[in-house]
């Protein structure tokens, strides 16, 4: 009767253990998110969204944030979990860019529960920003919405997702020369005329990033970044 006792007792603590496994790796998951937060590693949101069951390990994953929305393999959070994403993208933006949303797109193919846990590896020690931050000159004049962005490759700016999405995409091959035009006649990469599902793509991303649509000519904006 005892030894029965005890495999009662046993079978009722399995679930017990369980449990208390999955606590632990989600507050190793938590203290992982809130360390690559404070080193201003964008890649905090994936390890979030890992956590929380939106984005499943070891699969391919995209991650896009703009204008206050998020999306996790193109679907929208629920409302519950957005509000939390939310407050902590906006404390992320007030840290690091004075307060002013930037554009952020992420993809991988495999969201490797290895990489995460690895110190070393490129997930946990890329660098998107500077804790020393400073905006970037915007030249404007009075008769038009034009603006120049001229990049320091060491800076994140506000146009920096776009152009971090422009390198993934490969219209960028040299992350520290390039010239971008956005404008009322379209968007040019080194003068190539983007067209198709990528001009689609990105006229999205700069009409939220610039918050209005050029119907003129001088309307629009440039990036630049020289070696």
């Amino acid at each position: 009767m005892q030894r029965i006792k005890n495999l009662l007792l046993a079978v009722m603590m399995l679930p017990l253990a369980a449990q208390a496994q999955y606590t632990s790796l989600d507050n190793q998951l938590s203290a992982i998110s809130d360390e690559m937060f404070a080193n201003g590693n964008e890649n905090f949101i994936i390890v979030d969204a890992i956590k929380d069951g939106v984005i499943e390990p070891e699969k391919t994953y995209s991650f896009m944030y703009t204008n206050g929305s998020f999306t996790f393999n193109q679907q929208a959070l629920s409302k519950k979990l957005a509000t939390g994403y939310e407050k902590k993208m906006k404390k992320y933006f007030d840290q690091f860019n004075n307060g002013h949303d930037f554009f952020i797109s992420i993809t991988g193919s495999k969201a490797s529960m290895k990489d995460i846990f690895n110190e070393e590896s490129t997930f946990r020690k890329t660098n998107r920003v500077n804790k020393e931050l400073q905006q970037p000159k915007e030249i404007k004049t009075a008769a038009s919405n034009i603006v120049t962005h001229t990049i320091d490759n060491t800076k994140t700016t506000s146009t920096d997702g776009i152009v971090k999405a422009m390198i993934q995409d490969g219209l960028i091959t040299n992350k520290n020369n390039y010239t971008v035009k956005w404008n009322l006649n379209g968007i040019f990469v080194n003068g190539k005329k983007l067209k198709g599902d990528m001009a689609e793509k990105y006229e999205t991303m700069f009409e939220a990033q610039a918050g209005f649509k050029p119907t003129k000519g001088e309307e629009g904006i440039v990036i630049t970044a020289t070696p």
